[in-house]
């Protein structure tokens, strides 16, 4: 194959852009409106400081935010420039790969970066603009790793330092990072068969961090992203066994990369049939054979195995992380420890044909290595082919959904949202189809109710919509917004008491929410309650200055009630927003 270092890296650079070219004229999918397109702050001169200093955004992630809030200021909500960004750090991962691989096993450098670059595993990420979080984090990530590198070798403080900074920038961009402070005690014994307190000492300040980082992520997923409930109460035993199950099916989706979707199927865990703890097994199984037979092997493959499972064990399942609601695995999980597994899987092809090849047995030598140079050829225009068709299921909402329903048709999600869109181009009988097949897919999809809900409130039907605000509320009888959507039925059907009533039961779940204080405030004005109406007008423009809504409602009403200078005032804020 290509001989040269710089050709090499041109050679995976290009590789690269041509394999996701396509997604560049991509646009927004999914949760992309809460971290760029319907993120305000993105555009405001306070963004950072939020970024920084709150727990505003979805996740605490403020470098993520940052070059979102960089970008707009370059190219407002132009999707092009945010899918380039990502391009370009995928691209700059692929080359970082290289020169870290290059300095442990200078062999299988090239093809390990080359695979990582083009492997259709990685398509959601870099498709994906949201996933922002995850070619930042791996862009820090082997920043650490090669500044570690070198610390390691010249004994640099310098280099030390520079370590632990990109390890921070990392975590800072997605905590899934901290398994990486485990990386200079697994390096230590990785070359030297020991460990010394030297490396544990080294580690304390990498571990530190890394604790508060993860900490801090997961209870931001329980309490404000709402990893809780149901779908997610398993019992210890259980944990264990979707772990097994989910460790082994990145590998396998590494292996053999034949079908990759958005959400997969959700498996049934059930930790009283066998079968399902063959994957346990498995897992358990590989380090404790490679650790036995690391004289013959050599002490990479334990360790890198062993770093494999601690780089996924955050989204294994021990945690509770939002989409496992949807799915326990999806293709962005994996995309920092891809690059652990195809260092091992290369490293033991590489093994393997040595083997072979100094065999007595394996007469053609001389041709192994054009045969595997072919082989190598194909699986990489294999591979690429496949992830560059793989970037169009991204294309927009519309497609990600339709294509999902396609390859998954259990996906009760992807009903649920191509019914929004339906609801959105006022296609209300295409829409409600999709809701009730959600419903029927999912019975406790709450989100499901809400919407078909929304679609009978849309048409008029303020009765029938009643009746699935209420369903949604018994099946998450914590969600705010549920309680706000009766309160909005109750008000159409005229029943002012009752809809005051579940506003507030709204507004007791979240004091913030800005809809619930302007409604209310409709309400009150309505019942002629006028202080009261003013009242929660202005907590709606407190919570939510930019809400115009809002300023509108309490500008008619000063107006009406007289007050024509502070209505002025409104109408002058309006137009300076």
């Amino acid at each position: 194959m290509v001989k040269s270092k710089w050709l090499q890296i041109f050679v995976i650079a290009i590789a690269c852009f041509i394999v996701y070219a396509k997604s560049l004229n991509n646009g927004f999918i999914w949760d992309d409106d809460q971290y760029v397109h319907k993120n305000h702050w993105i555009s405001e001169s306070e963004g950072p400081k939020v970024f920084w200093l709150t727990r505003e955004m979805p996740q605490y992630y403020p470098m993520v935010f940052t070059t979102f809030w960089l970008e707009h200021k370059a190219w407002g909500l132009n999707a092009k420039g945010y899918h380039s960004v990502n391009l370009l750090f995928h691209i700059l991962n692929a080359v970082f790969l290289f020169f870290l691989v290059h300095k442990l096993y200078p062999r299988i450098a090239f093809f390990v970066a080359l695979l990582f670059a083009v492997h259709p595993i990685q398509a959601e990420t870099v498709a994906w603009i949201t996933e922002r979080k995850n070619v930042l984090s791996l862009f820090f990530l082997l920043s650490s790793a090669l500044a570690y590198v070198r610390f390691d070798q010249k004994k640099n403080t310098v280099n030390y330092l520079q370590s632990i900074v990109f390890f921070v920038l990392a975590l800072l961009s997605k905590s899934i990072a901290a398994f990486f402070a485990c990386v200079p005690i697994i390096y230590k014994w990785w070359k030297d068969g020991r460990l010394a307190w030297r490396e544990v000492i080294i580690s304390i300040p990498f571990f530190g961090v890394g604790l508060v980082a993860g900490l801090n992520t997961a209870y931001l997923e329980v309490h404000k992203v709402g990893a809780l409930g149901m779908e997610w109460d398993f019992t210890f035993l259980e944990r264990i066994v979707l772990m097994g199950r989910t460790l082994f099916f990145y590998i396998y989706k590494l292996c053999v990369p034949l079908e990759f979707m958005f959400f997969y199927p959700r498996w049934t865990i059930n930790i009283y049939e066998i079968g399902q703890w063959v994957f346990v097994s498995i897992i358990a199984g590989i380090p404790i054979i490679f650790f036995l037979a690391r004289k013959k092997i050599g002490r990479g493959a334990v360790t890198l195995f062993i770093l494999y499972i601690l780089s996924m064990l955050p989204a294994s399942g021990i945690l509770n992380v939002y989409p496992m609601q949807y799915s326990f695995v999806a293709d962005h999980f994996s995309y920092l420890s891809v690059p652990i597994l195809l260092i091992l899987i290369c490293s033991a092809g590489v093994f393997l044909l040595d083997r072979i090849n100094n065999s007595k047995y394996f007469s053609r030598k001389g041709k192994m290595k054009n045969y595997v140079t072919g082989a190598g050829i194909a699986m990489v225009i294999y591979l690429g082919i496949k992830t560059m068709l793989l970037t169009g299921d991204y294309k927009d909402e519309r497609t990600l959904w339709e294509n999902l329903l396609k390859k998954n048709p259990t996906a009760g999600i992807a009903c649920n949202n191509l019914g929004n869109i339906y609801a959105l181009e006022n296609k209300n009988k295409e829409a409600m189809e999709l809701f009730l097949q959600a419903m029927r897919l999912e019975p406790r999809n709450a989100k499901a109710y809400t919407n078909m809900g929304n679609a009978y409130y849309m048409k008029g039907n303020a009765k029938d919509a009643l009746y699935y605000y209420q369903q949604a509320a018994v099946i998450d009888p914590s969600f705010y917004e549920t309680y706000n959507n009766i309160a909005s039925a109750y008000a159409v059907l005229g029943e002012n008491g009752k809809a005051v009533l579940y506003y507030k039961k709204a507004l007791s779940l979240n004091p913030q929410f800005p809809w619930s204080h302007n409604n209310l405030g409709r309400i009150y004005q309505r019942m002629g309650k006028y202080d009261e109406a003013i009242a929660s007008y202005k907590k709606a423009i407190e919570f939510t200055p930019w809400f115009q809504q809002a300023y509108v409602n309490l500008a008619k009403l000063y107006s009406a009630l007289g007050m024509q200078a502070e209505a002025m005032v409104l109408y002058q804020k309006l137009q300076t927003q």
